[in-house]
């Protein structure tokens, strides 16, 4: 008989440490330099053309830090996670571009105890036009949520009067769900 396993929000606990997903811990391990094709991260890279006014676009991308907590999670050195309750304001670089190169970008990795494990650039390439680049470490985010955060970004760039709704369930909460369940196959 399968026990019914409830898993409820845990507001109390929500900035606390938890573990990492399996895929997140070959991610960290693939990191080593000490193995034979280690000290490489999982990195997320695009790039867009844009005619965005990039500083409402800023305000956007806070609205969406602010309210997705994997976009604040950081790896502890005990090898677990937190989502950081407060970080500060997030502002894009401007890129000059007489000295750039996409490899600066594209190439990136993250130190994963230090926030933001994401970074978004732009360089402004006429009075109406930007590169907007975008990489992110793979360890806090997978392919359908960066959709989601996309969605979320042209969401509250076009809605900038409108505030996010606060997420009641977490990714901690989640990551202690599968737990229990793990814990009753046993």
């Amino acid at each position: 008989i399968l026990e019914e396993i409830k898993v409820e929000p845990d507001e109390e606990h929500r900035f606390d440490k938890f573990d990492l997903t399996e895929i997140q811990r070959s991610y960290l391990l693939g990191r080593n330099q000490g193995y034979d094709m280690g000290g490489i991260s999982t990195h997320g890279y695009y790039e867009y053309e844009v005619e965005y006014d990039i500083e409402r676009f800023e305000r956007a991308l806070n609205k969406v830090i602010k309210n997705q907590d994997n976009l604040r999670l950081v790896m502890t050195d005990d090898r677990k996670q937190r989502i950081l309750k407060d970080v500060s304001y997030y502002k894009i670089n401007r890129i000059d571009g007489r000295n750039f190169t996409k490899e600066q970008l594209s190439h990136a990795v993250f130190n994963p105890e230090v926030w933001p494990l994401f970074e978004f650039q732009c360089i402004q390439i006429s009075d109406k036009k930007s590169l907007l680049f975008f990489g992110i470490d793979l360890m806090i985010t997978d392919a359908s949520s960066i959709q989601m955060l996309k969605n979320m970004l042209k969401y509250y760039y076009e809605h900038e009067n409108e505030e996010p709704k606060k997420m009641q369930f977490s990714f901690r909460d989640f990551m202690i769900g599968m737990k229990r369940i793990k814990q009753t196959d046993q």
